[in-house]
């Protein structure tokens, strides 16, 4: 005798989430999730894995959430804390997927096979995870200063920035994203994967493959104001974990939006 009521088979597992936070991005968005779409096609094309791509949406007032639906994203909603390593860590909580990546979800464009070298990469015991060059959606005086200042730090650091990847369990034994930091929470998690894949004699391993990157925020400040700004983060470690610092380029939404 059967039951009337059938159970659902459980949603299979993902191979891998991606985790993007998201703050009123309804202008930027749909070009980042047209390119995620398209490498995750691909990766299950070329390799039967799957990719559950997260969109953590901080409390946004326009239409990102809906946008990101349409997509088949799974939306989380968080308005605990307005702070991106935060927003960062909330979406993590929730992946399913063995291997955990993140990205920013305004005009990034990844290629087409990331997901594919992310999961190749990661076939390897010896490498621990990593992340990504960047290229500027757009070239300006401010974005060459920018890039070529991120790009030479990187490069003398061994470490990576703009998508990172790594297991999940790996990402929770470093316990996610500082939540101290108000801004390059990313690269200070890059060092701290650096570290631990050194402990483990493991590799960080950056993706060959080019992220675009959205550059609004950089372009927002003037060529001066850009140089303070880095020369304060070379000089000033204290100033990551001050919030007024970086009010004009990540959390005054008026400015931005």
């Amino acid at each position: 005798m059967t039951s009337g009521k059938q159970a659902q088979a459980p949603e299979p597992t993902p191979t891998i989430t991606l985790v993007m936070p998201a703050w009123n991005e309804e202008k930027y968005i749909t070009p980042t999730l047209e390119s995620v779409t398209a490498a995750a096609k691909h990766f299950e094309a070329e390799r039967g894995g799957t990719v559950e791509i997260i969109v953590v949406d901080n409390g946004s007032t326009d239409h990102t959430a809906e946008i990101a639906e349409a997509w088949g994203c799974r939306v989380v909603s968080y308005t605990e804390r307005h702070q991106m390593a935060s927003v960062r860590n909330a979406g993590a909580k929730h992946a399913r997927g063995e291997v955990i990546c993140t990205l920013d979800a305004d005009r990034s464009l990844v290629p087409e096979d990331v997901f594919c070298e992310i999961h190749d990469n990661l076939q390897d015991e010896k490498i621990f995870g990593g992340g990504a060059n960047a290229r500027p959606e757009y070239w300006t005086v401010g974005a060459v200063i920018f890039l070529v200042v991120i790009k030479t730090y990187m490069w003398i650091r061994n470490i990576g920035a703009i998508m990172f990847y790594m297991r999940t369990a790996d990402f929770r034994e470093l316990g996610g994203f500082n939540e101290e930091y108000w801004a390059v929470e990313d690269l200070e998690m890059a060092f701290r994967m650096r570290d631990l894949a050194r402990s483990r004699g493991q590799r960080f391993r950056n993706l060959r493959g080019t992220v675009d990157v959205c550059m609004r925020k950089v372009g927002m400040v003037s060529t001066w104001k850009l140089l303070k700004l880095l020369w304060a983060m070379a000089f000033r470690p204290g100033i990551f974990r001050d919030r007024s610092a970086w009010d004009p380029l990540y959390y005054d939404v008026d400015s931005l939006r």
